[in-house]
């Protein structure tokens, strides 16, 4: 059995990654890093992934093309806000950095699954995709674990989402109109260190018996806690 100490020294070591060697990483350990998936707790067991694994560059390519169209407009959206608030975006035409990984893997999953659920579920939508999203964050865990045990690096890309570019990835990819693109990862060998994380206290974030309204954040508080979020 893992240790709890082992297990959270995993959890606390684990970081999104954006820069990558171009070193292949060996298709065993994508199967394995897939694999992990297999097991992660999904509603009803009802199991919603797909996963599309790219390695061609041209591929490749063709999906940042993509991402990168809506790109402008994302940042224009981005100048509505605060500018204390704003999120950390690049300069036109800059590569982000998951673009030097050797391996994408598209994670689909398919929403027809609801009819595992009971009828109170699968009846609302808003309950039912819920916990289609829920089995897919899931897998993705345990994927992102499972390659950190192998030395690899892995990024979560959520910039596939959105319906624009989740339309056209789709399309380019051949992926079934009725599944919906959750997110992508990026693998490959780690190029540089990660920033360190900002992390709440157990002490800020847990209630006994009833919430402690004293923990509760004002407007105040909450913008000040993004603000060290996007600086820290």
């Amino acid at each position: 059995m893992v240790s709890y100490e082992d297990f959270l020294e995993m959890v606390t070591k684990r970081r999104s990654i954006r820069s990558f060697k171009p070193d292949p990483v060996p298709d065993d350990d994508i199967e394995k890093i897939i694999d992990a998936a297999r097991w992660s707790p999904s509603g009803a067991n009802s199991q919603p992934w797909e996963f599309v694994v790219v390695k061609d560059n041209n591929t490749k390519e063709k999906i940042y093309e993509i991402i990168a169209s809506q790109g402008n407009m994302n940042r224009k959206v981005e100048q509505l806000r605060q500018p204390e608030l704003m999120h950390r975006m690049g300069e036109p035409g800059q590569r982000p950095g998951f673009m030097n990984a050797p391996v994408f893997i598209v994670a689909c999953g398919d929403p027809r699954l609801k009819l595992c659920f009971p009828n109170s579920v699968a009846l609302t939508p808003s309950w039912s995709h819920d916990n289609l999203i829920s089995g897919m964050a899931s897998a993705f865990l345990y994927m992102h674990l499972a390659a950190y045990t192998l030395g690899i690096a892995t990024q979560w890309v959520s910039s596939v989402h959105p319906a624009l570019v989740q339309a056209m990835v789709k399309s380019f990819l051949g992926i079934p109109e009725e599944l919906e693109i959750y997110d992508m990862m990026a693998l490959g060998y780690a190029a540089g260190q990660p920033r360190s994380k900002v992390t709440r206290s157990s002490g800020d974030m847990v209630h006994r018996e009833k919430f402690d309204l004293s923990k509760f954040k004002t407007e105040e508080k909450v913008r000040e806690f993004v603000k060290l979020l996007k600086t820290g």
